[in-house]
């Protein structure tokens, strides 16, 4: 009977680690991204070709999707967005690619590398049509 009372505390030791590792794990990372055009036309910044890569040892992690909308942002104005990064804020350097496109069909790409996410957790991007 100890023997299966054993087991059972184990199991449940066992599970409570593994919950208490896996919220740690997979805390994220609320980040407000504001986007500001530069140009005179509208842009829509594209939610599925927006990712983001975190630096491990020897290079980055894959990319990862992090916006859960593509963003409009009118002619010289910004936009601001609030989203969750999908690992912790401090666990380094990251880089971002955004993909912006006008109404007459014009894309383009913004480039962030080595961004290390600032205490008050704002990210700004500028597009220039």
């Amino acid at each position: 009977m100890k023997r299966s009372i054993r087991y059972a505390g184990s199991a449940v030791a066992i599970t409570a680690l593994t919950v208490a590792i896996s919220s740690s794990a997979f805390a994220g990372c609320p980040i407000t991204v504001t986007f500001k055009n530069k140009g005179s036309a509208p842009v829509v910044i594209s939610k599925s070709d927006s990712k983001v890569a975190t630096k491990t040892g020897t290079g980055f992690s894959v990319w990862r999707k992090f916006l859960s909308n593509d963003v409009s942002v009118g002619p010289k104005s910004e936009v601001s967005v609030a989203t969750q990064l999908h690992s912790a804020c401090a666990l380094g350097i990251r880089k971002f690619k955004f993909k912006w496109q006008t109404p007459s069909g014009s894309t383009g790409w913004v480039n962030k590398k080595n961004v290390v996410i600032p205490v008050d957790r704002k990210v700004k991007v500028r597009i220039k049509p």
